[in-house]
Order: structure tokens, then sequence, then C-alpha cells
């Protein structure tokens, strides 16, 4: 958000994400992961640049596309908690907005903080380890050492990588013509 996106870009995005929640909930799912695999927000700060830097081109000022990215993120978790009984939102940090997006979960984390039914997991850490019926995940956003995190997830995510059958990486920075199956 805050790149140069097209009018009712995010409008469009929460109406996809909305139809996608509502149809997992009609097929009977009482818990939905809602998840943030990083830079939701084009730039980290007011001089729109990245975290490290990079001075970046941007269609909107920083402050309102970290509302712009907050109004959308609270919308979604309305809108599941109201149809699913659980609701858990994991956030990654990007490299483009590092330091936003973890206020942004800490912003959340405030917001919904007397909501039982509703998680939100925010942590100052790049990776987020979370097991799940008998599958474990490293939630990443890709931007560095790819290739080994096969071996970063068993060593540093051991306490979820051990006691699961199944384990999956996933990431947010890899375009699509670059993503790969890493290990089988």
């Amino acid at each position: 958000i805050g790149n140069y996106q097209k009018t009712g870009y995010t409008a469009k995005i929460t109406k996809r994400i909305i139809d996608s929640i509502s149809s997992v909930a009609e097929a009977g799912a009482n818990e939905i992961l809602i998840l943030n695999t990083g830079d939701i927000l084009h730039t980290d700060t007011s001089k729109s640049q990245t975290w490290n830097g990079t001075q970046l081109d941007s269609q909107d000022c920083f402050e309102d596309a970290f509302t712009e990215g907050l109004n959308l993120l609270t919308d979604i978790i309305d809108y599941a908690s109201s149809i699913v009984l659980k609701v858990t939102f994991i956030n990654v940090r990007g490299n483009h907005s590092f330091d936003s997006e973890y206020a942004l979960g800490e912003a959340l984390k405030k917001i919904y903080q007397k909501r039982s039914e509703i998680d939100i997991i925010n942590q100052k850490e790049t990776r987020i380890y979370w097991y799940w019926h008998n599958n474990a995940f490293c939630f990443t956003h890709g931007d560095k050492g790819v290739e080994r995190l096969p071996l970063i997830f068993a060593t540093e995510g051991s306490h979820v990588f051990s006691k699961a059958e199944h384990r999956h990486i996933i990431m947010g920075h890899l375009k699509h013509s670059k993503a790969k199956q890493i290990f089988n």
C-alpha cells in the first residue's frame, strides 16, 4: 500500500479476501489464519524509504498508507471473527516496511487485546514458527537466505519442526516466476 496502485486497489483486495473467508466458512471452517508475509506497506518511513534506506517513489504519504493498511487489516480480521470461532493473524516483517509492519502488528494487538477469539502474532524476529494439526510452518518474508531456510527451520524452529509430520515454508518476497519447491 502506498505504491502506485490503481484506484480501488485496497477495496478489491479486501473483497477478494472477504470472499475467500466466506467460502471457507461456508465449507465448515471454524478457524481462520490471516497471514501478512511482509511488505504490506511500500515504504517504512515518512521519507519514502525502505527499512534499509532505499529511496522509493510513492503515490501516498507514509502516514496515509499506514492508516490504509491498518484499516484493511482490521476490516478483514473483524469480518473473519464475525463468521468463525477463532482468527489468528500472523504478521511477518518485510524488507520494505520492516519497522512500520511491526508497529502495525502492535497496533492490532492493542485493538484486539480484549478479544480472546482473535490472536495476533507479531514478533521482533524475522521468521515466525507456528504449529497447527501436525503441521509445522516457517513464515518468513524470504528476501534473504532462501536456500538455507530448510536448515534454519530445522534448527531455529526445532520446537515446531520436530513434532510435526508435515513442514511448510511460506514466503512473500519471491515473485511467482521465482517460486520453487525447496525440499519434498
